[in-house]
């Protein structure tokens, strides 16, 4: 009789501990959570089937027992009940909505110190960063290799100032990446000692050797990129074979005497493909890309791309109501637009093909190294308080202006296709969107907290449609913008 009523013991025991499991909330990510926004959401999963309330107010339940629920919050502490139809033990979740004060910016007491003389100084560390304002938010012009020479004029806090000529923007890099060795009383400058033009199938090339590594800035205008070159002197060689050359269409140099800078501009009637500019065993390499030519027939043909699904290994990325997290579904999508794309002729790279943490920065360089044209970067989107039935749907990002186009061609083409809300084109700083070389976006295909996107997001027939759906967008942005050759009668497509 003992052991009857230890297995009915057991057996309710289990019952309420499964049931009192199965309400499993996902955000807030913390209980009790604090937040300034005058909305929120309360997410996760219950069990198939099942029925959930929230202060005793019926919550949709989706057929894969996902929900969602917007809350307003008012001022101070907020508590929301949520109860599952087979749960005896509710789950209570506080919410406290702290107010957004007005508080008067108070500058930060940041230790100035401006140099009576410039200093003499050298880049202590590989790949150092220069931007444009004393924060790593700020727009990052350029990085430098160990031993370039600088002049720092100032410092303020933990950035330098340095110095590039009094008719041009100061820019700053941090202490942690400068070596300080004595004052001057003005800047030197560099020699220019060669210049060398070459092309080959993708680029074309301009290599400068200094007596030692300057700062430089690359931008670019309407059709044209612009190589400003900081603290160099005596151009007259870099006019001299400029005007000479046939590798670019055509080259503009002005040379600033005054502050010794000189601005190379290289002026083109075709788009930009690409470019960047580094230091290679000591000389200063620019290259451009030219202007890729398709086959008619098979317009991708060739083509080398990289895919980058975004997150991996440790990285999950954002996570849904059912715990399914943003990571697989940016590899499941990028490994269905790499067949895509190859069964159209292209050569894929890929910055990942399994569940692997792939350091964030050595995503564009395997990108990079590998010559693709194009490089997209997968993600699904996430969110911070707000209301996920108002802020969803399709988003590309670009850095770069010459990527802008291929980012709206891409987002229209999925737009049509899955029939989701237009989420925007951006233009913002991201590690995957800063390469200029090669052409790089990053795409958000839709908002993981959505419990209607997430289905669809999880769901493996809509990554196919997806996935073909990028890979349309890249061979018609292809197609409007470059010229194409045309197969001869039965020589066939060489795949």
């Amino acid at each position: 009789m003992q052991i009857f009523f230890l297995i009915i013991f057991l057996s309710v025991s289990l019952f309420f501990s499964s049931s009192a499991m199965a309400l499993d909330l996902i955000f807030p990510q913390k209980n009790p959570y604090n937040t300034t926004a005058e909305k929120t959401y309360l997410m996760g999963s219950v069990k198939k089937g099942s029925k959930l309330s929230v202060n005793g107010e019926h919550v949709k339940v989706w057929h894969n027992g996902a929900f969602c629920k917007t809350v307003n919050l008012s001022e101070g502490e907020n508590t929301f009940i949520l109860q599952e139809q087979f749960c005896c033990v509710p789950l209570i979740v506080k919410i406290t909505k702290n107010p957004l004060k007005n508080v008067k910016k108070t500058c930060r007491q940041i230790q100035k110190l401006v140099y009576k003389n410039l200093m003499f100084s050298i880049v202590s560390d590989d790949y150092a960063t220069v931007r444009s304002d004393a924060s790593v938010s700020s727009r990052r012009i350029t990085d430098l290799p160990k031993n370039t020479n600088i002049f720092v004029e100032a410092k303020y806090g933990n950035w330098y100032k340095i110095n590039v000529g009094k008719s041009c923007e100061p820019l700053w890099i941090q202490e942690k990446n400068v070596k300080l060795l004595y004052p001057i009383n003005s800047r030197v400058s560099s020699n220019i000692n060669n210049v060398t033009f070459c092309q080959d199938n993708l680029f074309r090339y301009l290599k400068i050797k200094f007596n030692f590594p300057v700062i430089y800035m690359l931008q670019e205008k309407n059709n044209d990129v612009i190589l400003t070159l900081y603290g160099v002197k005596n151009a007259d060689m870099l006019y001299n074979i400029s005007n000479k050359q046939s590798v670019f269409e055509k080259i503009n140099v002005i040379e600033d005497k005054k502050n010794n800078n000189i601005t190379i501009s290289f002026i083109s009637s075709e788009k930009i493909w690409g470019y960047e500019a580094d230091y290679q065993n000591g000389e200063l390499v620019f290259k451009k890309r030219k202007k890729p030519v398709l086959n008619s027939d098979y317009p991708l043909k060739n083509i080398i791309i990289a895919i980058d699904p975004g997150h991996g290994g440790k990285e999950k990325g954002t996570i849904g109501p059912t715990r399914i997290a943003e990571k697989d579904v940016n590899l499941n999508v990028s490994l269905l637009l790499k067949k895509q794309l190859e069964s159209r002729g292209a050569k894929v790279v890929m910055t990942r093909e399994t569940d692997d943490c792939v350091p964030i920065y050595n995503r564009p360089e395997i990108a990079k190294k590998s010559n693709a044209l194009i490089c997209i970067s997968i993600h699904a989107n996430s969110m911070v308080d707000g209301d996920p039935f108002e802020k969803n749907g399709t988003s590309v990002f670009y850095y770069n202006e010459h990527a802008k186009n291929l980012a709206e061609t891409i987002k229209q083409s999925m737009l049509k296709d899955l029939k989701l809300k237009d989420d925007g084109t951006r233009k913002s700083s991201f590690v995957l969107t800063r390469p200029a070389n090669p052409m790089s976006v990053l795409i958000e295909i839709g908002y993981m907290p959505n419990p209607d996107e997430y289905l669809k997001l999880t769901n493996r027939h809509f990554q196919r449609k997806a996935a073909k759906s990028i890979a349309d967008g890249i061979e018609k942005y292809l197609n409007e913008n470059t010229q194409k050759y045309y197969l001869l009668p039965g020589t066939g497509s060489g795949f």
